[in-house]
């Protein structure tokens, strides 16, 4: 079975009232990913990546074709696709107050994780993508690396059975950069 197969996708964005203008997002997109595999969606701004990734996270429909993730329809299948879904935007906004580990089991508690489980959890992802000395700095006093850092342990409070984020690297520093794709592996190897 593919993690993802999407076939012919399109999808159009419409505004106006008096000035009809349309926007044509997707054009027919067609693709198939594999089960355990690491996939990136590159091109300029606006062609289409965001819409493409949330019609896979089941936040927008398309206007034409067809994807499935895990063998779910993206449309038909939506809220069970959920619970096996996580996707984390390449601007995460968190409360400024909170600190990185409040920050971190927050996401946990909105999977359902709980006490010693989400505790272990917390500690695990802190430890994993290397926030350790940063658990208790607030997130406003992070630089925007740590900050886009942050956004992969929020990714991967549970263990998802496919996960995306529309933009993991775009202000990272090369040093965080180079840890991405190890910890990414790890988890694929690991089933998470």
């Amino acid at each position: 079975m593919l993690a993802i197969e999407a076939r012919d996708v399109a999808k159009t964005f419409r505004a106006g009232w008096i000035r009809r203008r349309q926007t044509e997002a997707l054009r027919g997109v067609s693709l198939a990913i594999p089960r355990g595999a690491i996939f990136g969606v590159l091109g300029p701004n606006g062609a289409g990546k965001t819409t493409l990734l949330s019609i896979f996270a089941t936040l927008l429909t398309p206007d034409r074709g067809s994807v499935t993730i895990l063998g779910h329809d993206v449309v038909r299948d939506a809220a069970a696709l959920r619970r096996r879904l996580n996707m984390a935007s390449g601007r995460p906004s968190f409360l400024w107050s909170l600190r990185v580990g409040e920050i971190v089991a927050f996401y946990g508690r909105l999977y359902g994780l709980y006490g010693a489980t989400l505790k272990r959890r917390v500690d695990e992802l802190i430890e994993t993508f290397e926030l350790t000395s940063h658990r208790r700095a607030q997130y406003n006093e992070l630089s925007t690396g740590l900050k886009q850092r942050l956004a992969l342990p929020r990714r991967s409070s549970t263990s998802r059975s496919c996960s995306s984020s529309t933009s993991p690297r775009s202000a990272s520093t090369p040093t965080s950069r180079c840890g991405c794709a190890p910890t990414s592996r790890r988890c694929v190897a690991s089933g998470g």
